[in-house]
């Protein structure tokens, strides 16, 4: 009877070290869980062409008009006839996208000079060779706005001569669709037209003036007038004198990105425009040959920066960068003034030499980064700082 009441005494006690054990474990929590759900958007525009219809302003068209696809080729056109054809676009997209209607030449032989295309309403006339013949602004459309159209009109003109006899072209017509959010590029090819272009322009707008050369008449000097927040592409900028860049606003940057700058002269100045404190400038990728004076004399609070640019001699072997009044900020840029002529003792003009120049006015300049070749660093006035990096 003994031996029972001991054992019972014994799982008892491990009975209750197991409890005691388990205790250990027994902790108070909580969990609380957020799923993120992310799913990209859907940019689709689908274009489709009706089947074009001739016409002539001299009765029954002689030439014809087929589509296959998204090509249309037109034969034996006579002066007067027309083809014309409606491009239905139907958006799909889940967000607001940007559309534009482009014709565009594939093979030509002579024949496109002579065309006149309408789109919408809009007519371009005197185009010549392959590639882009003519194309519609962007137009933003939002996902509820449904579809839409372009009409579109080809036509041969009467007063075409027998030069057009015999000769043979391929137009493609197609819609691009980008995101609504992307900045296009306005395209000019002509000194007026950047600088009409300049003057319509509005913040976040990038012109693209590749190829242009904007030169002053005779003696006077070039004055471009960029507002805030422009960017400028791909222009050359020469004068025989000054070139006066002037900042119309504050706020947002004005750009140059992949700009020359060169000029015998006083080479390139930017300024403020109406007196302006804190107009400021980008150069992104520029080349700077001559005299260079970012000038911030009415603009105390005015920042020039220069990104990745190079800075070398001109055509009469000066190399200079002058910067008076306001903030200058090289970065990573390339001072190569190998072949630099030297101008004698002027105490205020120093030649192959990045300045600082306040003798009159509050001057900051910082290099980052910067190489220097044959060229070396001089500061004037008490006013001013150089930082070298």
């Amino acid at each position: 009877m003994k031996n029972k009441i001991i054992l019972s005494s014994i799982l008892t006690i491990a009975l209750c070290l197991s409890m005691i054990a388990g205790s250990t474990f027994a902790l108070f929590t909580s969990e609380s869980k957020v799923d993120v759900s992310v799913s990209s958007a859907t940019v689709s525009v689908t274009a489709t062409p009706t089947a074009p219809v001739m016409g002539s302003t001299l009765g029954t068209a002689l030439g014809t008009a087929t589509a296959n696809g998204n090509s249309l080729t037109l034969e034996n056109f006579v002066p007067g006839d027309y083809a014309t054809f409606t491009i239905n676009v139907v958006n799909d997209s889940t967000v607001a996208v940007k559309y534009r209607t482009v014709i565009s030449v594939s093979d030509d032989n002579g024949l496109v000079s002579g065309l006149v295309v309408t789109i919408g309403a809009d007519v371009y006339t005197g185009t010549t060779g392959n590639g882009e013949l003519a194309s519609t602004d962007w137009t933003l459309i939002n996902p509820t706005e449904g579809n839409t159209s372009v009409d579109v009109k080809i036509a041969l003109p009467e007063e075409a001569g027998n030069a057009y006899q015999g000769k043979t072209c391929t137009i493609t017509y197609l819609v691009e669709a980008v995101q609504g959010n992307y900045v296009q590029a306005t395209r000019v090819d002509s000194a007026e037209a950047l600088v009409g272009a300049l003057a319509a322009a509005q913040p976040g707008e990038i012109i693209d003036a590749t190829g242009v050369t904007v030169a002053p008449t005779g003696s006077l000097d070039t004055t471009v007038s960029i507002p805030a927040g422009v960017t400028v592409k791909g222009a050359t900028f020469a004068s025989s004198s000054q070139c006066y860049l002037v900042v119309d606003g504050t706020g947002d940057d004005a750009k140059f990105e992949e700009c020359d700058f060169e000029g015998p002269g006083f080479g390139m100045f930017v300024i403020a425009g109406n007196e302006q404190d804190g107009a400021n400038m980008v150069f992104e990728n520029c080349v700077f040959e001559g005299q260079v004076a970012p000038n911030f004399v009415n603009n105390s609070a005015g920042v020039a920066t220069f990104n990745n640019c190079l800075f070398t001699v001109g055509s009469d072997n000066i190399g200079l960068v002058n910067c008076m009044g306001g903030t200058h900020i090289f970065n990573n840029c390339t001072f190569d003034y190998t072949g630099g002529s030297t101008f004698g003792s002027n105490q205020y003009v120093k030649w192959n030499a990045v300045n600082s120049y306040s003798e009159s006015f509050s001057t900051s300049v910082t290099l980052n980064g910067c190489t220097r070749i044959n060229c070396g660093t001089q500061k004037f006035g008490g006013n001013s700082t150089l930082i070298i990096n």
